[in-house]
């Protein structure tokens, strides 16, 4: 029977920090969730097309190829590759229903070859970058700067399309709190990394940025339009 140190590692981290890394993985469990919900509810991919293809390209690497330096434990060795396996899902909505994203017609027409294409770049990168020995043994260089690219392009996406379609509070405080929760453990676990604090900070200010979009742009709009439908 495996030691319980072989699922969590309690000799080299503490039960703080492996709760505060749990809640971050719960936290982003659920944003996964939430845009499997919408996918099949709504026939729309609310994660930005290119970040979807980066999040299940990483999820990839990390917990397949790469996942020996994982010291924290089986059990978070499995939580990568959750969600990697909830990607799959997502990723058959990109390719379904991706294009929505999309207004320029000479991309919508090579969407699928595209999306192939991006995910063998990703792939690459994040194999390469990990391989040259930029990264850390979890990965957080490389996730935090997907981090900073997918808290962009969700504010791009929602400036385009915030007219047209209601964004979820919800998946934007999970995504928001998910990786909180890490960049704050990352002080315990890694506190020279000064890189991965700085840019911590970063996809913070971007997150929060997108929430107060959320709540005031996206707000006023959804009432002016329940005016009108209750005025007719």
């Amino acid at each position: 029977m495996r030691d319980i140190n072989y699922w969590i590692n309690l000799k080299e981290f503490s039960p703080y920090e492996l709760i505060v890394t749990s809640i971050g993985w719960i936290f982003w469990i659920t944003l996964y969730i939430l845009i499997i919900k919408k996918i099949r509810e709504e026939k729309y991919v609310e994660m930005p097309w290119i970040c979807a293809l980066g999040n299940i390209s990483w999820e990839f690497t990390w917990g397949f190829f790469f996942y020996q330096t994982i010291n924290l434990g089986e059990f978070f060795v499995w939580s990568y590759r959750a969600w990697f396996f909830l990607d799959i899902y997502i990723l058959w909505g990109v390719f379904k229903y991706g294009k929505k994203q999309i207004d320029i017609p000479e991309i919508k027409q090579y969407f699928n070859w595209l999306v192939l294409a991006v995910i063998a770049i990703w792939i690459a990168l994040y194999a390469t970058f990990i391989a040259s020995g930029f990264d850390h043994k979890w990965g957080s260089q490389s996730a935090y700067i997907s981090n900073v690219v997918i808290s962009t392009l969700f504010i791009t996406l929602f400036l385009r399309q915030w007219r047209q379609r209601k964004f979820s509070k919800l998946m934007a405080w999970c995504k928001c709190l998910g990786t909180l929760a890490y960049t704050i453990v990352y002080f315990n676990f890694d506190f020279p990394n000064i890189f991965v604090h700085v840019i911590g900070g970063v996809v913070f200010l971007l997150d929060i940025s997108y929430l107060i979009m959320l709540y005031k742009m996206q707000g006023k709009n959804w009432k002016v339009e329940e005016q009108i439908v209750n005025a007719a």
